[in-house]
C-alpha cells in the first residue's frame, strides 16, 4: 500500500506542474479573461476528482487482493486440518482394529486353556509374540487359526 501512495503522490505532482504549465501557457494568451480563470479552476478540480477516485480504486485493489492471499491462507490452513483429521481417523480405526484383534486371541487363548489344550494356548501365544515382534509378515496365519 505505501508504494501505491508514493506512485499516487508522483502521479499528483506530474499532473500539477502540467496544470501548471498550462495555466501558464493560456495566461499568457488570455491574461485578462474570467472565463479562462473559471475554465482552468474546473480543468484542476476535474484532475483531483480523477485522481481521488484513482487512489480509490487503487485502495480498494490492494485490499482486495490482500483480502484473496488471506483466503488463500484459511483454505490452505483448512486443508490441512482436513488431512490431519483424515489421518487421525484413520490411525484410531487401526487402534480399535487392534484391540479387537487382541481381544480375539485373549478369547482363543482362553477357550484353549478352558478345554485344557495348554500346549495348543502356548504355541498360539508364542506365535502371537513372534506376530508382534516380526511384524505383519505372520499376522494372516495367526489370524486365520483364531
Amino acid at each position: 500500500m505505501a508504494e501505491s501512495s508514493r506512485s499516487f503522490a508522483i502521479l499528483i505532482a506530474i499532473q500539477a506542474c502540467m496544470l501548471e504549465v498550462l495555466m501558464l501557457i493560456v495566461l499568457m494568451e488570455l491574461s485578462d479573461s474570467v472565463a479562462c480563470y473559471g475554465a482552468m479552476l474546473c480543468l484542476v478540480l476535474l484532475c483531483f476528482t480523477g485522481d481521488a477516485l484513482l487512489f480509490l480504486a487503487v485502495k480498494r485493489s490492494a485490499e482486495a487482493r490482500a483480502e484473496e492471499v488471506r483466503i488463500e491462507f484459511l483454505q490452505e490452513s483448512l486443508q490441512s486440518c482436513l488431512q490431519d483429521e483424515s489421518d487421525l481417523v484413520g490411525r484410531a480405526s487401526r487402534i480399535a482394529q487392534l484391540r479387537h484383534d487382541v481381544r480375539n486371541h485373549v478369547q482363543v487363548l482362553r477357550a484353549m486353556i478352558d478345554q485344557g489344550d495348554i500346549e495348543a494356548a502356548r504355541t498360539y501365544a508364542q506365535r502371537l509374540a513372534a506376530q508382534a515382534a516380526g511384524g505383519s509378515a505372520s499376522e494372516t496365519a495367526v489370524s486365520d487359526e483364531g
